[in-house]
């Protein structure tokens, strides 16, 4: 991601993060540290180097905070292990004979 779509994107999380203040103060403690930091102009980088955790860990944090400060379910995604049957039970059309 570049600098300035990676800038875009954090004015548009902080955007909807603000739209409900006092969220912030609900968070755990590490989540909290976290949004605090990003609102007060903290990059992404510069978060994660702070809590030792990758960028990307950063970005879930604010995008999940960003959808609940706007009222939007936070869904998880279910996916499988490498290889994993996609219909447990039932023949596999891929098996090797």
């Amino acid at each position: 991601m570049t600098e300035l779509a990676s800038d875009r994107r954090m004015a548009a999380v902080l955007d909807q993060i603000r739209q409900d203040p006092s969220l912030v103060d609900r968070l755990p403690t590490m989540e909290g540290a976290i949004v605090r930091a990003a609102l007060e102009g903290e990059t992404v980088y510069e978060i994660a180097q702070t809590h030792a955790v990758t960028e990307s860990a950063i970005w879930e944090v604010l995008a999940r905070v960003a959808h609940v400060a706007t009222g939007q379910d936070v869904q998880a995604v279910e996916t499988g292990g490498l290889g994993s049957d996609p219909s447990p039970g039932e023949e596999s059309a891929n098996r090797l004979e």
